[in-house]
């Protein structure tokens, strides 16, 4: 909230500071619905919150698929390739919008993890900590890319690659919407030898494991309406990583920094845009293949050219989105869904029509990976659909700079 008790306020500005206080409270995600209400009394006013809270407690079973993509994943529709098990994650946890979650997965990733966070540990609620430790192993591994595609090894007997994992973060929330955060990590990898032999480059050592530290240092100042399908504001970002350190002996010693900045406006009534730009930047020119990473992961795709990865040192990726918004936000309520934090239910769809271009400067993979060094634009249009519980879905038909025409499937925003 930026109203409290005794404060004064321009009666002009009322409705902005509980339009932005109704936004903050959102992206706590601990609602589903907030409204604020006020009525005047001479030259005070009282200020009415009503909130619906959202179910914190999600004994979930996981299904997951391992591919980078939804698209990766359905050229083959390999159930092998798919995670299970069961994901209990008690959100709000002491009513204090701590985090408590333990994850059991089997199939093609094992792994055993648990995490702990406490957004809150001072009196003025500006410091956070959290903890996080993880276990897996796999028979299956990617172990090389060729043709921007990667290389798959599968041993049914042994498991290639074991590792663990720890960390500890601390944040720091001097204003409301700035965040600095300090992370220490423990990392230790073991492969089979014949990962090694396959890929010499794997982990750029005679060794079949690694062992380092690590220091994350982040900074992010995030101005959104809402973090889960932003449509006004701004945010930007500045990372920086170092993976080993000499003087501790580590296997590896690797620095990146990245930065991004997005902005999100409205044009005219229920058009909107959206322009993101992100990059990257590596001390090295030769890494280990297993922490090189460029396009092809995650949010860090350009759209149309989601069946490519595309490995470098360094790389820059440009988005943009142009939206119409097809219908006011609808809410529907389903009576015959007992709970109310799951009966009452949000949704918007919008047109999107985007241009995105990006890229990768690769100087240890480009011979046998021609996407990098070049620009790569990809251009299309789509639906987004936008829900309760941060669900976002879309579909969009993508034409890459070879003219390669498809429809992408995403569950996150992408910019």
């Amino acid at each position: 909230m930026i109203l409290h008790e005794d404060d004064s306020l321009p009666q002009n500005k009322i409705n902005g500071a509980i339009q932005r206080s109704k936004e903050n409270l959102l992206n706590t995600s601990l609602f589903n619905f907030v409204d604020i209400f006020y009525k005047s009394e001479g030259t005070s006013i009282d200020v009415i919150i009503v909130v619906s809270e959202r179910w914190y407690i999600w004994p979930l079973p996981i299904f997951e698929l391992v591919d980078r993509n939804l698209n990766e994943w359905l050229l083959t529709r390999d159930f092998s390739r798919t995670n299970y098990g069961l994901y209990l994650a008690v959100y709000n946890f002491r009513g204090r919008n701590e985090t408590l979650a333990l994850g059991f997965r089997d199939g093609y990733t094992k792994k055993y993890s648990l995490q702990y966070s406490i957004p809150y540990v001072s009196k003025n609620q500006k410091e956070g900590i959290s903890f996080s430790v993880a276990y897996s192993r796999n028979h299956e591994i990617a172990y090389n890319i060729f043709n921007n595609k990667l290389i798959y090894f599968d041993d049914d007997d042994a498991y290639v690659r074991k590792e663990f994992y720890a960390s500890a973060q601390m944040t720091f929330r001097r204003k409301i919407y700035n965040t600095f955060m300090v992370r220490v990590e423990y990392n230790n990898l073991q492969l089979s030898d014949t990962i090694r032999v396959l890929n010499p480059d794997y982990l750029n050592s005679h060794e079949s494991k690694q062992r380092y530290s690590a220091l994350t240092l982040f900074f992010k100042s995030d101005h959104r309406d809402l973090i889960s399908y932003p449509l006004h504001g701004t945010y930007f970002d500045a990372e920086y990583f170092q993976r080993g350190f000499d003087f501790f002996g580590d296997d590896v010693a690797q620095s990146n920094f990245y930065s991004s900045f997005r902005y999100y406006a409205e044009l005219k009534k229920n058009i909107f845009f959206a322009t993101g730009i992100k990059g990257k930047f590596s001390g090295s020119s030769r890494q280990p293949y297993n922490i090189t990473r460029a396009l092809g992961y995650g949010r860090e795709y350009v759209r149309g050219y989601e069946y490519y990865v595309v490995n470098g040192q360094n790389f820059l990726l440009f988005k943009s989105n142009l939206k119409l918004r097809l219908l006011p936000t609808l809410v529907k309520k389903f009576n015959f869904i007992p709970s109310e934090k799951f009966s009452t239910i949000p949704f918007s769809f919008y047109l999107n029509a985007f241009y995105d271009i990006g890229y990768v400067d690769d100087q240890q993979y480009f011979q046998t990976n021609t996407l990098s060094n070049q620009l790569l634009p990809g251009y299309g249009i789509g639906i987004d659909f936008a829900s309760y519980y941060d669900i976002v879905f879309s579909v969009e038909y993508s034409i890459n700079k070879f003219a390669e025409k498809d429809f992408f499937f995403h569950f996150i925003i992408s910019i």
